[in-house]
Formats: C-alpha cells, structure tokens, sequence
C-alpha cells in the first residue's frame, strides 16, 4: 500500500505542473483551384505548395481556453498541492475501512458458530475422542467411513466415500491454524490410499497459503465454521 501512495504521488506531481494544453501548429495552403487546405503534419504538404504553405497557431477557443484557464489558476491557487493530499487521504482511509470490514467479517464468521461447537465439546477433546467424533460426524453427514489402524497424531486417519469421491482424510485437534505443510502431506498419499481428494478437518482455521493452496488442488478444507455448520446440521452435539 505504501509502494501505491508514492505511485500515486508521484503521477499526480508531474501531471499538475506538466500542461498537456498546449496549442499545436498547424499548416496552411491554397491549391490552384482556390481550395484552402489545413494539416498538423508538415509531411502532408505538397512539395509544389511548401514556399506558399502558412504556419498558424491553434485558437484556444471553447472548451480548450476554458480548461487552460482554469489550469493557470490551479497553478496559481496550489490546487494541484490539495488534490495530491486529498488522494493520499482518501487512499489512506479506503485502506483503513477495507482493514476494519475484514476484521468485523473475521469476527462475525468466527462467532458463527460459537454456541454449538461449545455445546459439541470438541474443544476440550483430547485427540482419540476428537477423532472418533469427526469419524461419527462424516458418517452422519453421508459418508462410508474406514479407518486407519496406528498412530492418532501424525498421518491419515480416514478414508471417507461419498458418490463417486473418495476422500482421505485427516484430522487435526491443534488449536493453532493449520499449515499448507498438513494439507500437502495428505494430498501426497491421495493416490497410495485410492482416493482422489484429500480432506482436513480442523478444531481450528488453516493459514491462508493453506487456503490457497486448496483452491488450486483436489482438497477440501473443513475449518472451524465448517465444522459448526456440520455439527448443526447433524445435530450432534447436547
């Protein structure tokens, strides 16, 4: 944002004090048949015509003297100085309100879903219940559920079907966002399991290169707000 105010400062300087009104000269002649003829391009003159050719001024008639007069009394006033400031200003508190919007959103879709992931419990799970409880709840949400035998904490746990997608599947109980690192270690093994779609389900949110990352691979992240919404729609919490 810093980088645009100096751009911006920076044009809106040489476009104040560099006048693009000025007039042009224009070239002027007469052929044998009394026709005056007029260009702004010395080069369409007839060679026979050059000795008689007149150089004449543009007339700043009209619209033209008008907005050249009011760019003499912009130099004059220092107007070119207010617009620079008022654009810095303007841009300064756009960027201000679009840091507030994001914020309030951030908040609003984080609160969303507050009162039924508390009422679900999954934030004082240990791993194996909230395992088994992500297990129960793809299950009622449609899909045929295998697990994996071994370690709870690291690797997949699930493969997950659902129509003609296989999902495998992780899940992550750290209160921390979760990284692209754990989505790109589960798209890896996509293949080695037969599945097609890698799937992470997070107590938490994922970084944004995580988020990213997703639109552009056959994953699908399940976030804190996803989860709420999966949890009210399958009605599994007290």
């Amino acid at each position: 944002m810093k980088k645009l105010y100096i751009i911006i400062f920076f044009i809106t300087f040489l476009t104040s004090y560099i006048n693009p009104l000025n007039a042009e000269d224009y070239y002027q002649w007469t052929d044998e048949d009394g026709v005056i003829h007029v260009t702004d391009n010395p080069n369409n003159v007839p060679s026979r015509y050059k000795d008689s050719t007149k150089i004449v001024k543009e007339k700043d008639t009209g619209y033209n003297a008008i907005l050249k007069k009011y760019w003499k009394s912009a130099k004059q006033n220092k107007k070119p100085i207010l617009i620079i400031f008022a654009s810095l200003l303007g841009l300064f508190l756009l960027n201000k309100l679009i840091k507030v919007l994001k914020n309030k959103s951030k908040t609003i879709s984080k609160n969303k879903y507050d009162e039924v992931l508390k009422r679900s419990g999954i934030d004082t799970m240990n791993i194996p219940q909230f395992k088994s409880y992500a297990k129960n709840l793809l299950s009622a949400k449609g899909y045929k559920v295998k697990e994996f035998e071994g370690d709870l904490d690291f690797g997949v746990d699930f493969v997950a079907d659902k129509g003609n997608s296989v999902y495998l599947v992780k899940v992550v109980a750290d209160n921390m966002p979760t990284s692209k690192m754990v989505v790109n270690d589960v798209l890896r093994d996509t293949s080695k399991y037969g599945c097609n779609i890698a799937m992470v389900i997070s107590k938490s949110f994922f970084t944004e290169d995580a988020v990213e990352f997703s639109k552009s691979s056959p994953s699908e992240l399940i976030d804190r707000n996803a989860l709420g919404k999966w949890i009210k729609d399958t009605k599994l919490y007290s």
